[in-house]
């Protein structure tokens, strides 16, 4: 029994010595030196794929993805331009081999949809308080909708259009700007700095006004969320910006106080006394509206006369 498996392990050992003798045994295999291609390309793009083998007397390409399979022999160095890839992925299989032993080596491509782009631009960077609202236009392509967030409201607009922000509160914002389509998103960011102006407030009223005449008062207030007048005991509550009064008949002292709150809620004042001169005696009327012309509502609710 000894002998017998002596006997079959001399006879093995032959066969392997005439094996190797052929050349099977000792063999490298190929070598795949290199093997690049960039991993993602857009939809159209022409994917380009390098290599280089060693010890390879047969090396081919396979491409395969959705609904293409291909096979290129090529020569065990170069560079390949592959157009037209389907969309979705693609693998790329380089295989080398030289009578004796086979390398394989994969790569895989995504090819995808291009992301939108967008053009945006904002009317100016700083918002005063009061003042006209800023203007934001954009224009994107490959872009189903785009979204637009300010002011922690956030809206749904076509690719092109135009919109107003107005900031809510003093301080820094951002205005984010973001074009939504099948390839993904893209967004533009604009900084803004609303500032509060300062309430500046002009009252005129005449240095002296003779017994019986009239009396023109005229104001500007800029800066302003909120203006009043108060006559005496007679209260404007909505007094425009600008305007102008007339007080016929001066025959008693007239107090003026002109108000105005900011849009930081501070409240400025203004105050005036009008005194005629040559008073002799005093008649209080008991209807103080008598004594203002048509002139002042009418400035009062439409501006300068």
């Amino acid at each position: 029994m000894i002998a017998l498996m002596v006997q079959l392990s001399r006879e093995a050992l032959e066969e392997l010595a005439d094996f190797a003798r052929a050349g099977h045994i000792g063999a490298e295999a190929p070598i795949i030196r290199v093997l690049r291609a960039a991993p993602k390309i857009f939809i159209g793009d022409v994917a380009s794929v390098r290599w280089a083998v060693e010890g390879a007397t047969d090396v081919e390409l396979r491409v395969t993805g959705p609904r293409v399979v291909r096979t290129i022999p090529v020569a065990a160095a170069g560079e390949l331009e592959l157009p037209a890839l389907p969309l979705g992925k693609c693998y790329i299989d380089l295989l080398a081999t030289n009578g004796h032993a086979a390398t394989t080596r994969r790569l895989t491509i995504t090819v995808a949809l291009p992301p939108p782009s967008l053009e945006s631009q904002i009317s100016r960077a700083i918002f005063e308080f009061g003042g006209a609202p800023l203007r934001l236009r954009w224009q994107a392509e490959r872009a189903e909708q785009v979204r637009v967030e300010f002011d922690g409201q956030v809206t749904l607009h076509p690719a092109r259009g135009l919109i107003e922000l107005a900031p809510r509160r003093p301080g820094r914002h951002v205005a984010c700007i973001t074009a939504l389509g099948p390839g993904g998103a893209v967004s533009v960011r604009h900084r803004i700095r609303a500032v509060v102006p300062p309430v500046q407030i002009a009252l005129q009223v005449p240095q002296t006004v003779g017994y019986g005449s009239t009396a023109r008062i005229d104001w500007t207030v800029t800066g302003a969320q909120v203006v009043r007048l108060a006559v005496n005991d007679e209260l404007f509550d909505a007094a425009p910006a600008r305007g102008a009064l007339n007080i016929h008949a001066i025959d008693r002292e007239f107090h003026l106080i002109l108000s105005a709150t900011g849009h930081d809620g501070k409240i400025h004042e203004r105050r005036a006394l009008i005194t005629p001169t040559l008073l002799e005696h005093v008649v209080a009327p008991t209807d103080l509206s008598g004594l203002l012309a048509p002139l002042p509502l009418a400035a009062i609710h439409g501006g300068v006369r």
